[in-house]
């Protein structure tokens, strides 16, 4: 991005502009919400996009919001770790019959209190069900860990030194299973 002309500010609508921008991607939804007249925020959008000042702005912002490799990696770990029990609570749901009587209880879920808010973000979906009760997912734990063993190297394939083998030392290593395996049937 170019950087701003020396001793050129941004007036507060143009700040406002940015940070919409970065929130809508549409330069004249930024504008609107920014406050610029409807009648012309899509020329304002254009124009304030090429403004070398408003683009530096937009890389900077969109680099205070942008999740660090170590965000994205301990957001991953929370879900790996993600235990519906931390966030769900049993509890008991009166059945009754047709005339209203207490007939017995059958057990559901329920967000523990304050778990949305210290949690929810583990939490991909709640949708109703049939019974009347919610359903709760997380986010796939399983896919989580496979994206942190990947960022570890876990599942490279490595040498007799541990160092990850090329392409083709695997493909090498492919073609000497086939050859085992074609001479052990020609026996």
């Amino acid at each position: 991005m170019p950087k701003p002309k020396k001793g050129k500010t941004l007036t507060d609508l143009q700040q406002r502009f940015c940070w919409n921008y970065v929130k809508y991607w549409n330069a004249t939804q930024a504008a609107i919400e920014s406050g610029y007249s409807k009648k012309t925020a899509g020329e304002i959008g254009y124009e304030n996009l090429k403004k070398p000042e408003i683009q530096a702005e937009i890389e900077r912002v969109m680099n205070e919001l942008a999740m660090s490799a170590k965000e994205v990696l301990a957001r991953l770990t929370a879900e790996a770790r993600a235990n519906l029990a931390e966030i769900l609570e049993p509890y008991n749901v009166p059945i009754l019959d047709k005339e209203g009587n207490h007939v017995g209880d059958r057990q559901s879920f329920r967000l523990k209190t304050d778990a949305f808010e210290k949690y929810g973000y583990l939490i991909k979906s709640i949708s109703p069900s049939s019974s009347g009760d919610f359903k709760f997912e997380l986010y796939d734990g399983q896919k989580a860990k496979e994206l942190i063993g990947r960022h570890h190297g876990l599942f490279t394939e490595k040498d007799d030194e541990g160092n990850p083998l090329t392409d083709e030392q695997r493909i090498a290593r492919v073609v000497a299973i086939f050859d085992a395996a074609r001479a052990r049937r020609a026996r």
